[in-house]
């Protein structure tokens, strides 16, 4: 006897109609029994994986044990693979009619959260467990006495990032002269620091999320800025492309130094998130590499700009280039900047931070 069509009952969604059983005496079977074209359904009794297919013959639709599929024709037989003497029960299923949602967030009311110290963090139980996610790795301390720039620390985004009750938060404060920055940590999620500056007479610049300038002063011949490293993958199977991914900008290059003679070399600018630090050159330090804008329209981190490489300056006297676009002195993932024959606070690099939007 074939499949009867049916009017589902008031309520419930899906519903679905109990058609028969059958078990399996070997791990794939054919079972005859005839339908006409609908939307249909077999459940293991044990909860076992397996396949179906509905054939007429000519026409087949397969599915995996478990899953409602659309029939588009009718069949007479339905091949079954699974756990020998497994039971499996056929169900005609009509699906209640549905409307899409374009964005199902924008019903929710919107909350922003910034941390700014290391701890343990405690996330609302009345949010939804996802966050749109903001770590900034902090930036690279700058040189002095015609040293390069710092490099911006890391910028990484992740949408719909899935959210625990309590989850360790690090957050690194402001590096020191020609130091690389701390990285921001949130979980499995890492912001790395941005490459330290070349160092007045000795030191060289390191890499990091964006990398440091090279130093102008007490060198030989020219030196090198360091590279950007760029992450290959994200954690929990976000991607870099794509809906709800990861994204992270940087992996910038800091500049190199200008070779001109032993007191007036100029060291590189560091590399920012969104471009390169220049080379030092005949007249001042390399210029710094830009910052980035933040994805949030509200709350603390609203409108502010991120990770900004530091200047290079001249070894001899304050001829100094320029800080990357938007830099601001202990901005968050800024680069620190370099001076000339003098030190003060502005070389150091601006510290990380994490700030989440949440939906309640």
């Amino acid at each position: 006897m074939g499949i009867q069509s049916f009017t589902p009952t008031a309520g419930g969604s899906p519903d679905r109609k109990f058609i028969a059983t059958t078990t399996l005496t070997t791990t794939a079977r054919d079972w005859s029994i005839s339908g006409s074209a609908g939307n249909y359904m077999i459940m293991s009794a044990t909860n076992q994986a397996g396949y179906v297919i509905y054939t007429d013959g000519t026409n087949k639709t397969g599915a995996p044990v478990g899953k409602s599929v659309p029939v588009a024709h009718s069949f007479n037989t339905i091949t079954i693979m699974g756990l020998e003497a497994d039971q499996f029960s056929l169900y005609k299923v009509s699906p209640k009619s549905t409307t899409a949602v374009a964005d199902v967030f924008s019903r929710f009311t919107i909350g922003h959260t910034t941390i700014t110290s290391s701890g343990n963090h405690s996330f609302p139980g009345t949010y939804l467990p996802v966050v749109d996610l903001l770590a900034i790795g902090g930036g690279g301390g700058g040189g002095h006495h015609g040293g390069g720039g710092g490099g911006g620390g890391a910028y990484v985004y992740l949408s719909k990032f899935p959210m625990n009750a309590v989850t360790p938060a690090t957050i690194p404060g402001r590096a020191g002269v020609c130091s690389k920055g701390g990285s921001t940590t949130f979980g499995g999620v890492i912001a790395e620091g941005g490459g330290g500056a070349g160092e007045h007479g000795g030191g060289v610049p390191t890499s990091g999320a964006n990398g440091g300038g090279a130093s102008g002063g007490h060198w030989s011949s020219s030196q090198n800025g360091a590279v950007g490293n760029t992450p290959t993958n994200l954690p929990y199977g976000f991607t870099y492309a794509g809906p709800y991914a990861g994204q992270f900008i940087g992996g910038f290059s800091g500049g190199n130094s200008h070779d001109s003679n032993s007191w007036a070399r100029r060291g590189g600018g560091g590399g920012g998130a969104t471009g390169a630090g220049s080379n030092g050159h005949n007249n001042a330090g390399g210029n710094g590499g830009p910052g980035v804008i933040s994805p949030f329209s509200a709350g603390t981190l609203a409108g502010l700009y991120f990770s900004a490489g530091g200047r290079g300056s001249q070894h001899e006297s304050n001829t100094n280039g320029s800080n990357g676009s938007h830099w601001s002195d202990g901005g968050y993932g800024m680069g620190g900047q370099s001076t000339g024959n003098t030190t003060n606070s502005a070389t150091q690099g601006g510290p990380g931070v994490i700030g989440y939007r949440s939906y309640s």
